[in-house]
């Protein structure tokens, strides 16, 4: 190793220099390829041979190198030659050359078989010649048969389908012309749907009666008679129809008029601008203090004790019900029932005489309800239709409730109220107090109104509970006719309201109000109602000419009362159509629709 030190230094600055002038020659060569390919970029380059080359040869290398563009037109159904056939690039094929061109004549080789050895001439005897080597083609697969299965995975319909057994029905007389199929009806729904108040189905006069005997004479063959036997579903067969037909002698016993016991008073409203109804209204009432005496009481208690009701409201409820049972009087009978999601009462399933000790019992009870658990409300109104029902007392729940069911399996307003109001058909009249301004009114309103009550009565605050059912209980001391319905004639085509009323107080007046054709002179409707056992008929005959004048109130109180029906029933049974109804009885009475956020 040298020990020079200027030989290092020497070489550190050689191989330095080296690199400064290779990085100076590439810009400059950089540079100058720029400015070439700027100035001379669409110069044409001349080569030596060019200047050498005369201007014949120029113009012959031009010519030459042209390109000559001819129109060719041949005939596309003249065959191709092979030589051209074969020429021809697969892939440059138009789309007119395949649907144009002709396939030319095949060569009858392919469809004549060759010919057999006998066929050949004698000196032309063909020469055996040993099998050669297999060719290096493709062996051909065998055809090889497959069998494919369709197999039911989800069976739906059965073969094994059992037919229906033959039912014959006995032989029977039978008139002539009478219609051969009647319609399933059940007797006691036709009977149960007649009496109720609204307007029916308006009937067209029944047909001229015919006389048979006469259109049987001109029949060719004479009379006509049913076969012997026909096919029929069980409801025709003879036992079915023995009891279907069969007179219960309670139910066809002439009911006792009760045009002495009952009064009625008529108001009517025709408006101005006639928009062509004519409005009325019909205050029912006891003709007389010694007619109709007040009904025995079946009174059942219902206290909400779910943890949804805080102590102090419970307290105030506990303490308006104490007040109650201390009123009751001595015909009455009481139970009391709380519930959240399990029902208890004071003495079971049996109703106790209002005596002092019954009463006794009853106080001690009500202290004694705590308030814990959620709450099924129409598990409790199960209960309540357990309980045992007198036909000659008249059966009233009062229920204190937030209404605000929590738990079970119904727990929609619409399912409580539809449901429990079909079981009930009317038989329990159903009384609801809300303990609160946030309780919830349209289930507890609804569920009266649907079940011979009325609007809920909703206490402001819990100090308000003691005086709403206080209040809601003094108009109940005296029913003297219950379960009382109304129809109205279909001739006067009126429409009536409410659909379903209350029992019969005399401390609560019962209205009904209508609306008729304008133009209608007369209303007839037929009231019914049981007392002490008794079943009560009347017929009323009203003439709107003679009625008390009213105001337009009276059309505004139709339209409420009609409303609360459209409601009630869209409560019971949600539809569509009755949303629109109620719409349109709302401008056109300007009538607010209740419970509008809940139903729309």
């Amino acid at each position: 190793m040298s020990t020079n030190p200027y030989e290092r230094i020497g070489r550190e600055e050689s191989g330095e220099f080296h690199l400064i002038a290779f990085v100076v020659a590439l810009v400059v060569s950089t540079v100058i390829h720029a400015v070439l390919v700027y100035f001379a970029g669409g110069r044409k380059i001349t080569f030596a041979g060019d200047f050498l080359a005369t201007i014949e040869q120029k113009l012959a290398l031009i010519a030459e190198s042209a390109i000559k563009i001819d129109t060719v037109e041949e005939d596309p159904a003249a065959p191709i030659p092979d030589g051209e056939r074969n020429a021809t690039d697969p892939y440059n094929v138009e789309i007119e050359d395949i649907f144009l061109s002709v396939p030319t004549a095949t060569s009858p080789a392919v469809f004549e078989p060759p010919p057999a050895p006998g066929e050949l001439f004698a000196s032309e005897k063909p020469e055996l010649q040993k099998p050669g080597a297999a060719s290096d083609a493709e062996p051909v697969a065998p055809w090889q048969p497959r069998e494919e299965l369709l197999m039911v995975v989800d069976k739906i319909v059965y073969d094994d389908v059992v037919p229906f057994a033959r039912r014959d029905v006995p032989d029977i007389d039978r008139a002539m012309f009478t219609p051969d199929i009647s319609l399933d009806y059940k007797l006691s729904e036709a009977i149960e749907g007649a009496a109720t108040i609204g307007t029916p189905a308006y009937v067209e006069p029944a047909p001229p009666k015919v006389d048979d005997a006469e259109i049987a004479r001109t029949l060719v063959g004479g009379e006509e008679r049913m076969p012997e036997a026909v096919e029929a579903d069980s409801v025709a067969s003879g036992e079915t129809a023995t009891e279907f037909l069969r007179e219960i002698p309670a139910e066809v016993a002439p009911a006792k008029p009760i045009e002495n016991v009952l009064k009625t008073s008529l108001a009517v409203y025709r408006p101005r601008r006639s928009d062509g109804y004519v409005y009325f209204r019909v205050d029912v009432e006891r003709k007389g203090a010694e007619v109709l005496p007040p009904l025995p009481r079946d009174i059942l208690l219902v206290q909400d004790a779910s943890a949804s009701l805080s102590i102090e409201r419970l307290h105030f409820c506990r303490q308006a019900f104490v007040d109650l049972v201390g009123s009751l009087l001595p015909t009455d009978r009481l139970n009391v029932m709380k519930f959240n999601t399990q029902t208890s009462t004071a003495f079971g399933k049996t109703w106790r005489k209002a005596d002092a000790a019954a009463k006794a019992e009853a106080r001690t009870f009500i202290a004694g309800i705590q308030p814990e658990g959620n709450t099924d409300i129409f598990n409790a109104m199960n209960a309540v239709l357990d309980m045992p029902r007198d036909p000659n007392r008249v059966m009233i729940v009062i229920l204190a409730s937030d209404g605000r069911s929590t738990a079970g399996d119904v727990r929609r307003d619409s399912e409580i109220i539809g449901k429990f109001s079909a079981l009930n058909k009317g038989g329990v009249s159903v009384f609801n107090i809300g303990v609160s301004k946030s309780s919830n009114e349209f289930l507890l309103s609804m569920l009266s109104f649907c079940n011979r009550g009325g609007a809920a009565a909703i206490a402001d605050d819990r100090f308000g509970i003691p005086g709403a059912i206080k209040n809601l209980y003094a108009g109940l001391s005296s029913p003297v006719l219950a379960d009382i319905s109304f129809m109205f004639d279909s001739a006067s085509r009126a429409e009536v309201a409410p659909a379903m009323t209350t029992h019969l107080y005399l401390d609560r007046p019962m209205q009904l109000f209508g609306r008729a054709p304008e133009g209608t002179k007369q209303v007839v409707f037929q009231a019914r109602g049981t007392a002490n056992g008794k079943r009560y008929d009347m017929v009323f005959d009203l003439d709107l000419e003679s009625g008390q004048p009213a105001d337009k109130d009276l059309a505004t109180a139709w339209a409420t009362a009609r409303m609360y029906d459209f409601v009630s029933e869209h409560a019971r049974n949600p539809d569509p159509m009755l949303l629109a109804e109620m719409n349109d009885l709302g401008r056109q009475y300007d009538v607010t629709i209740p419970f509008r956020k809940r139903l729309f």
